[in-house]
């Protein structure tokens, strides 16, 4: 069986630790298919190295990323309306991409 995860994160902390131990104690018969956004340069350090002995493939996607425009903004209003709006309109770029 083949399983892909979709990542979205832009620093290393908690969601590479609960994959890393997810995939470490899955059985050895299946393959994953973990797809992740251009901006997150640590998965080469965490992820890759660490399950590269498994049935692990990696693929890059180009994602518009709302965090990006959100750590740009100083109101509180937009911050607020970008996070909103963020929730809806990732899936459809993601769908378009």
């Amino acid at each position: 069986m083949t399983i892909a995860i979709y990542i979205e994160n832009y620093e290393c902390g908690g969601l590479d630790t609960v994959i890393l131990n997810k995939i470490k104690n899955w059985p050895n018969n299946d393959k994953f298919i973990i797809f992740y956004n251009q901006d997150y340069k640590q998965i080469n350090d965490i992820l890759k190295n660490e399950l590269n002995n498994r049935r692990v493939d990696f693929v890059s996607i180009n994602i518009f990323s709302l965090e990006k425009i959100y750590s740009r903004l100083t109101t509180n209003q937009t911050k607020i309306f970008i996070r909103v709006a963020g929730v809806f309109l990732r899936y459809y770029f993601f769908i378009l991409n």
